[in-house]
């Protein structure tokens, strides 16, 4: 068999055809971060989309194998972005740690210096006082009057202080020219939105608060408060607001405070005028502070558990539609009328008493009061007894601790 011709040699196979490179595009998220960062540095919010966007930028680049660019724009974003994010903490850290404790004692002496500005309240023209309108309590000797200032200002309508009453308490026996101390007493019992009345001077007069500083040798002037409200009386409503309204015009009391005063160096020759005190009981205590930071010539007050933080005592009235209507001008009344906001100004001696068991006026409210005086006034004098609750522990320990401390203050330099 004849040979078979040899095959021709074998094509080698085409070589691959050339794979075209995809085009590279820059990242939208690397953009839209390097954007937020540069416009960060007006409105520092953004530095927040400019991070996310940054760190979602990186993630894509990564996984695009290089067909997506863009990598230094989101680092510049991401550079831009957290500057701004620290820029913004540094910033709120200052607000809330320097600036807002500087704004808020700015405004608590913007409010400690904001009180009812009574100076133009004209004094009312004052009753005499002879010896026949004294009458002597037989345990004590002490004598006592009672003056109604409506007979020395017939017809007077709209003067705060001028239809007050006050009841005189002299100590036995004859007294020399500026020879006494006089205390100033105000009737407790009030929510201090209203003002009190006096009881009927008759047999069965309340003398508990008021006796024992005229029994100790000093003069007393127990007054009435402006804006006596009667509970049982037609137009309950109408009658709180029209009894706030008097009230706060006469300055929730002072006025009646400083009309009592004034009527002590008018009528009362053998009151020292240097050595006059205020004094009171839970809201009448409240009083007293008030007329300590507004009246000069004190020469201190004493308060038995007083109210001094009337913003939180009406919180719950505050709250209600109905506060603003009935007692217009409530809140700025209330600052006005708190002792916390007057301690700038409660510059003369204090005396604050108060039982640990007081139902009625939280102790821990008095101890950051006193905390808060103590910081302008170093003297204040503070006294407590674990037990007698509110009232008792006045009446019991409250006055004679106050009547001592008055013997010290006027026989001490």
């Amino acid at each position: 068999m004849a040979d078979s011709p040899p095959l021709p040699p074998p094509v080698p196979p085409p070589p691959p055809l050339p794979v075209p490179a995809l085009p590279t595009q820059a990242s939208g998220l690397a953009i839209a971060s390097m954007i937020m960062g540069l416009a960060g540095l007006l409105f520092q919010i953004l530095g927040i989309p400019a991070v996310i966007c940054g760190h979602l930028a990186f993630s894509a680049i990564k996984r695009s194998q290089g067909r997506v660019a863009g990598s230094g724009l989101a680092v510049a974003g991401l550079v831009l972005g957290y500057l701004e994010i620290v820029f913004v903490a540094a910033l709120l850290v200052f607000v809330v740690y320097v600036v807002k404790p500087m704004r808020t004692r700015a405004g608590a002496a913007a409010s400690s210096s904001a009180n009812f500005d009574l100076a133009h309240v004209a004094l009312p023209k004052f009753p005499e006082l002879p010896d026949s309108a004294f009458q002597t309590l037989r345990r004590s000797g002490v004598r006592v009057a009672q003056v109604d200032f409506r007979t020395a200002n017939p017809g007077i309508k709209g003067l705060p202080g001028s239809a007050m009453k006050i009841r005189v308490y002299l100590p036995p026996g004859e007294h020399a020219p500026h020879s006494l101390s006089c205390v100033l007493v105000a009737p407790a019992g009030t929510n201090m939105l209203v003002g009190n009345d006096l009881d009927d001077f008759d047999g069965n007069a309340y003398h508990a608060e008021a006796l024992p500083y005229a029994e100790a040798g000093m003069v007393v002037i127990w007054y009435s408060l402006d804006g006596a409200h009667n509970e049982d009386g037609p137009g309950i409503a109408k009658g709180w607001s029209t009894a706030y309204g008097a009230f706060r015009a006469a300055g929730a009391g002072t006025v009646n405070g400083r009309n009592a005063l004034e009527f002590a160096l008018h009528r009362l020759p053998m009151v020292d005028p240097a050595r006059i005190f205020s004094a009171g009981h839970s809201s009448a205590g409240t009083v007293s502070l008030l007329l300590g930071a507004d009246e000069p010539r004190l020469r201190g007050s004493i308060a038995y558990a007083p109210g001094t933080d009337l913003e939180k005592f009406h919180e719950k009235l505050l709250a209600t539609p109905m506060s603003e209507i009935l007692f217009p001008g409530i809140r700025d009344f209330d600052r006005k009328a708190s002792p916390k906001n007057q301690v700038a100004r409660l510059q003369r001696p204090v005396f604050l008493f108060q039982a640990k068991d007081d139902s009625k006026v939280p102790l821990p409210t008095t101890e950051r009061f006193v905390e808060l005086l103590r910081l302008t006034n170093p003297r204040v004098t503070f006294q407590t007894v674990e037990t007698g609750d509110h009232y008792e522990a006045m009446i019991e320990q409250g006055i004679p601790a106050g009547i001592r401390w008055i013997k010290e203050m006027t026989t001490s330099n």
